[in-house]
């Protein structure tokens, strides 16, 4: 499957400057098709089937001079890309000082969108950008599509509590003990620690270890 549509072989096309090698798996997370093309360079990289269809991905990137354009200066990914290189590169950005004022970095090959775009594709419904390393580059290796929930939970602002299930932070002992997040929040205040942040709803809870 490609997308909802039923998939459609690729193989042999010629698409701007790729010509379709053969399928290659699913695109990342997505359930799009993934297709190893080779660009008139001679390179070869994975393109997701539904951006070699609609023409947004026509070489590896190695066409310059405005002899292609992607055309999707108006597109959601495109104002992503834009948003994470001014907070990387830009000092008046107000975000600045959380991304490039602390050295994290955009790489080189994702300076130009087509080849950002190659590698992320377009972002499912509901998904935004998350950094795997919160302390790592945007790169394509830490970089992945994500619920804001998750990416939240990635934050270095969240406190991590140690259980027999990991490290975990507030919100995701609240999601494993089927309680709010205020609950585990009033839990801490309590002294409570361990497991003992993780017992359901109506469990009795040991006394406070605060005085």
């Amino acid at each position: 499957m490609d997308g909802q549509g039923v998939m459609k072989d690729m193989t042999g096309k010629k698409l701007g400057f790729l010509e379709v090698i053969c399928r290659n798996g699913s695109y990342l997370e997505t359930r799009h098709a993934a297709w190893l093309c080779r660009c008139e360079c001679g390179k070869e990289w994975t393109v997701d089937g539904v951006s070699l269809r609609r023409g947004l991905v026509v070489s590896c990137g190695c066409k310059k001079g405005g002899k292609v354009t992607h055309g999707m200066s108006k597109a959601p990914v495109y104002a992503r890309w834009n948003a994470m290189k001014a907070r990387c590169l830009n000092p008046k950005n107000r975000s600045y000082y959380r991304y490039g004022g602390r050295g994290i970095s955009v790489d080189p090959i994702w300076m130009k969108f087509e080849s950002f775009l190659a590698d992320m594709g377009e972002p499912p419904a509901g998904l935004t950008m998350e950094r795997i390393d919160n302390n790592g580059n945007y790169t394509k290796l830490n970089c992945k599509w994500a619920t804001p929930k998750a990416q939240a939970n990635n934050t270095r602002r969240n406190v991590r509590h140690e259980t027999s299930k990991g490290p975990l932070t507030i919100s995701e002992i609240a999601d494993i003990a089927g309680v709010g997040y205020n609950t585990i929040q009033k839990r801490l205040e309590l002294g409570l620690t361990g497991d003992n942040l993780l017992l359901p709803k109506y469990s009795k809870l040991p006394k406070s270890t605060t005085s």
